[in-house]
Protein backbone atom coordinates (compact mmCIF):
# COMPACT_ATOMS: atom_id res chain seq x y z
CA UNK A 1 0.00 0.00 0.00
CA UNK A 2 2.71 2.27 0.72
CA UNK A 3 4.40 2.19 -3.12
CA UNK A 4 1.00 3.11 -4.38
CA UNK A 5 1.10 5.59 -1.91
CA UNK A 6 4.52 6.71 -3.06
CA UNK A 7 3.55 6.48 -6.37
CA UNK A 8 1.04 8.54 -6.76
CA UNK A 9 2.80 11.36 -4.69
CA UNK A 10 5.80 11.38 -6.78
CA UNK A 11 3.18 11.82 -9.87
CA UNK A 12 1.33 14.56 -8.01
CA UNK A 13 4.72 16.77 -7.36
CA UNK A 14 5.62 16.03 -11.18
CA UNK A 15 2.50 17.59 -12.84
CA UNK A 16 2.26 20.86 -10.19
CA UNK A 17 5.33 21.92 -11.44
CA UNK A 18 5.23 24.90 -13.06
CA UNK A 19 7.48 26.06 -16.19
CA UNK A 20 9.48 28.78 -15.86
CA UNK A 21 7.34 32.52 -17.28
CA UNK A 22 9.15 34.94 -19.46
CA UNK A 23 7.98 37.84 -19.19
CA UNK A 24 8.23 41.35 -21.23
CA UNK A 25 9.44 44.35 -19.83
CA UNK A 26 9.20 48.44 -20.48
CA UNK A 27 10.97 50.70 -18.57
CA UNK A 28 8.77 53.63 -17.04
CA UNK A 29 8.57 55.66 -20.21
CA UNK A 30 7.44 52.38 -22.02
CA UNK A 31 10.17 51.64 -24.20
CA UNK A 32 10.97 47.77 -24.27
CA UNK A 33 13.62 46.34 -21.88
CA UNK A 34 15.16 42.82 -21.14
CA UNK A 35 12.85 40.06 -20.74
CA UNK A 36 12.31 39.12 -17.00
CA UNK A 37 12.64 35.53 -16.03
CA UNK A 38 10.72 33.60 -13.19
CA UNK A 39 11.22 30.63 -11.80
CA UNK A 40 9.25 30.32 -8.44
CA UNK A 41 9.92 26.43 -8.19
CA UNK A 42 13.95 26.77 -8.33
CA UNK A 43 13.28 30.54 -6.64
CA UNK A 44 15.58 32.51 -9.20
CA UNK A 45 14.68 35.59 -11.21
CA UNK A 46 17.18 36.17 -14.66
CA UNK A 47 17.10 39.69 -16.07
CA UNK A 48 19.52 40.97 -18.44
CA UNK A 49 22.47 38.63 -17.31
CA UNK A 50 21.94 39.07 -14.00
CA UNK A 51 20.46 36.09 -11.56
CA UNK A 52 18.72 36.93 -8.84
CA UNK A 53 17.35 34.95 -5.76
CA UNK A 54 13.66 35.00 -4.99
CA UNK A 55 13.39 36.07 -1.24
CA UNK A 56 9.51 35.88 -0.75
CA UNK A 57 6.18 35.19 -2.69
CA UNK A 58 3.35 36.41 -1.61
CA UNK A 59 -0.66 36.77 -3.42
CA UNK A 60 0.68 40.05 -4.82
CA UNK A 61 4.99 40.79 -4.96
CA UNK A 62 7.43 38.52 -6.02
CA UNK A 63 10.91 40.00 -4.18
CA UNK A 64 14.09 39.12 -5.01
CA UNK A 65 17.95 39.96 -4.52
CA UNK A 66 20.87 39.89 -6.60
CA UNK A 67 24.36 39.80 -4.53
CA UNK A 68 26.85 41.66 -6.70
CA UNK A 69 29.60 39.45 -7.88
CA UNK A 70 31.96 42.62 -8.42
CA UNK A 71 32.05 44.07 -5.06
CA UNK A 72 32.03 42.97 -1.92
CA UNK A 73 29.07 45.37 -0.70
CA UNK A 74 26.38 45.53 -2.45
CA UNK A 75 23.50 44.14 -4.97
CA UNK A 76 20.04 44.62 -6.39
CA UNK A 77 16.71 44.18 -5.20
CA UNK A 78 13.65 43.49 -7.44
CA UNK A 79 9.84 44.13 -6.10
CA UNK A 80 7.12 42.83 -8.65
CA UNK A 81 3.44 43.15 -8.51
CA UNK A 82 2.12 40.33 -9.67
CA UNK A 83 -1.78 41.30 -10.02
CA UNK A 84 -0.43 44.62 -11.80
CA UNK A 85 3.28 43.46 -12.90
CA UNK A 86 4.69 46.92 -12.16
CA UNK A 87 8.43 46.86 -10.60
CA UNK A 88 10.99 48.40 -8.34
CA UNK A 89 14.28 47.16 -8.82
CA UNK A 90 17.10 48.87 -6.67
CA UNK A 91 20.96 48.52 -7.19
CA UNK A 92 23.09 49.44 -4.31
CA UNK A 93 26.79 49.69 -4.55
CA UNK A 94 30.20 50.90 -4.81
CA UNK A 95 31.69 52.41 -7.68
CA UNK A 96 35.75 53.37 -7.96
CA UNK A 97 35.52 57.28 -8.84
CA UNK A 98 38.26 57.28 -11.49
CA UNK A 99 37.13 61.07 -11.88
CA UNK A 100 39.26 61.91 -8.56
CA UNK A 101 43.05 60.84 -8.59
CA UNK A 102 43.84 58.17 -6.63
CA UNK A 103 44.64 58.12 -2.75
CA UNK A 104 47.42 56.12 -0.96
CA UNK A 105 46.29 53.85 1.22
CA UNK A 106 48.33 54.26 4.77
CA UNK A 107 48.58 50.90 5.69
CA UNK A 108 49.44 49.40 2.36
CA UNK A 109 51.37 52.30 1.09
CA UNK A 110 49.46 51.76 -2.81
CA UNK A 111 47.86 54.04 -4.89
CA UNK A 112 43.59 53.43 -4.26
CA UNK A 113 40.70 54.78 -6.15
CA UNK A 114 38.32 56.40 -4.03
CA UNK A 115 34.88 54.48 -3.65
CA UNK A 116 31.32 56.14 -4.10
CA UNK A 117 28.58 54.63 -2.82
CA UNK A 118 25.74 54.67 -5.62
CA UNK A 119 22.51 53.59 -5.26
CA UNK A 120 20.30 53.60 -8.69
CA UNK A 121 16.22 53.19 -8.90
CA UNK A 122 14.16 52.03 -11.93
CA UNK A 123 10.72 51.11 -12.44
CA UNK A 124 8.58 49.67 -15.20
CA UNK A 125 6.35 47.04 -16.20
CA UNK A 126 6.53 43.29 -17.05
CA UNK A 127 3.92 41.66 -18.42
CA UNK A 128 3.18 37.99 -19.89
CA UNK A 129 3.66 38.59 -23.93
CA UNK A 130 0.18 37.76 -25.93
CA UNK A 131 0.20 34.43 -27.96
Amino acid sequence: MKLWFLLFQSLAVATCTAAPMTLTCTNEEGRPIADLVVDLDMRTMRWAGFSYKIRSVTEGYVSAYQESPEAEVGGGLWILNRMTGLFTRIDVYFLFDTSQAAATSAKTKTQVAPLTLTTRTYRGTCTRPLP
